[in-house]
């Protein structure tokens, strides 16, 4: 695998107090194209907007994906995320691809096909806050997955509140995110051979929102964009750096971490079921279950 050039190394003091050195900070994900699949955006947000653009994707009556013009936020989950990849990478393309209803839920055949759009739209960069623990959903998200490594596009994806083993984070071709205490705007931390590679903020954080427009609330979902935000400056450094390159210059520039990391928890399908009846049969949730004004 060829290495890539840093460039420049400024020294950016976190919020925490220490010193990171990121050789993008110069960077602003300028011309990046970045899909958010989640609940949506809210295109005119202060701290969010502009969107590029976007899609809204639904399951018929009969099964079949209907798709829409309609991508605006309808809970506040895909603002949030959005708003954390605006706060890195303020002048990224961002494209907002709506899967979730208003409580927070959909069909896992939905988040392939948007995964599909993303990749059939040319863009660059894929946020994926989300996720299923139903192992049966694996392989048709690992093809669609693989064909987007193929032709170029990283995937950034939240691991499971619970630390369960899901998907798409736990798959190869995903950069898998976790949550933790984190400070600093380019503060994160690198688990060289683990399937969850990148620890991001995760605690508790001040985001956007519906209403009202800010919120503070926690969880693996705000992590995952954390990491985006930062690949985005990395894309626009280095536009033709395949997934493997970019796991290196994570690698190289991550915090030193000293905490162990614990290995995730497989679950059945029937106990995904038990555990997450909330989910409509755990097909697809969003990696935060609660959030509270």
């Amino acid at each position: 695998m060829a290495s890539l050039a840093s460039g420049r190394l400024p020294c950016c003091r976190g919020r925490g107090g220490w010193l990171v050195n990121f050789p993008f900070a110069d960077r602003t994900g300028r011309g990046v194209k970045v899909a958010v699949v989640d609940s949506g955006i809210v295109p005119d947000h202060p701290k969010v907007g502009p969107v590029a653009g976007g899609v809204g994707l639904a399951m018929g009556p009969d099964g079949t994906i209907c798709y829409s013009d309609d991508y605006a936020d309808c809970a506040g989950h895909g603002t949030a995320c959005a708003g954390i990849i605006r706060r890195k990478a303020p002048k990224a393309d961002l494209y907002s691809v709506r899967i979730f209803d208003e409580s927070l839920q959909a069909d896992s055949r939905l988040l392939v096909a948007a995964i599909e759009w993303a990749l059939d739209q040319g863009m660059d960069l894929i946020n994926l806050s989300l996720g299923t623990i139903e192992v049966t959903y694996r392989d048709a998200l690992e093809q669609v997955c693989r064909q987007a490594v193929d032709q170029g596009v990283l995937l950034v994806a939240a691991e499971h509140e619970e630390g369960r083993e899901s998907y798409p984070a736990h798959l190869p071709q995903v950069i898998g995110v976790g949550a933790g205490k984190v400070r600093g705007l380019y503060a994160y931390h690198y688990r060289p051979g683990e399937t969850i590679e990148c620890i991001a903020r995760g605690d508790s954080q001040r985001l956007c929102w519906l209403e009202p427009s800010e919120i503070m609330t926690a969880g693996t979902s705000f992590a995952a964009p954390h990491i985006t935000g930062l690949v985005a400056l990395i894309r626009e450094a280095h536009p033709k750096a395949d997934l493997e390159q970019v796991r290196q210059l994570l690698h190289t520039h991550a915090q030193p971490e000293s905490a162990p990391r614990s290995s995730p928890k497989p679950i059945a399908p029937s106990e995904a079921e038990e555990s997450f009846a909330w989910i409509q049969k755990a097909a697809l949730y969003p990696t935060t279950r609660k959030c509270t004004p």
